[in-house]
């Protein structure tokens, strides 16, 4: 990989249409789009870097970015969430936020299911002992879920059931 995060990378996701394109957060808020693709057809070689959502950028995150995601369906979006206490929906052609989602606490992780066809809710886990389920269509918060006590830091969607949410 062609370095240009200057700290730690947070997290890292490859799209799930043709696994070409790979998404990288960092821990400065820095998101990182890669191209994959081994042009040169040998065993070792440097996948490059094609944009980028730096330091410079308006929209950058202010602070660490904990979850990156592809839209499951389409790889023309993406979500990024962060210590900033934002969920980010992103265009990737434009690389401009095509939605933005305001918590209290820090943002811990987010996860959008993969199997989904009747809802388009991003779940969100935050210093809040509560769940946040933010909806793209409305580009609301449309539930909370209680049951925890502590913050959530981590959710994940089923990858068999469109209502099936897991949270810690």
């Amino acid at each position: 990989m062609e370095r240009i995060h200057g700290c730690g990378i947070n997290s890292l996701d490859i799209e799930p249409i043709e696994g070409r394109h790979m998404l990288s957060g960092g821990s400065d808020g820095v998101v990182l789009l890669y191209d994959l693709e081994n042009f040169i057809r040998k065993p070792c070689y440097m996948c490059k870097a094609i944009c980028s959502i730096g330091r410079s950028h308006s929209d950058v995150h202010k602070y660490s970015i904990e979850t990156m995601q592809w839209y499951p369906h389409d790889t023309g979006m993406f979500a990024s969430s962060s210590f900033d206490k934002t969920l980010k929906i992103w265009d990737t052609n434009t690389l401009q936020p095509s939605g933005l989602f305001h918590f209290d606490g820090t943002v811990y992780s987010h996860h959008m299911s993969p199997v989904a066809t009747k809802h388009c809710l991003i779940a969100v886990g935050t210093k809040s002992p509560k769940v946040q389920l933010c909806d793209l269509k409305s580009g609301s918060c449309s539930h909370i879920l209680q049951g925890h006590r502590q913050e959530v830091l981590v959710v994940s969607w089923s990858l068999c059931h469109d209502y099936i949410l897991a949270a810690g």
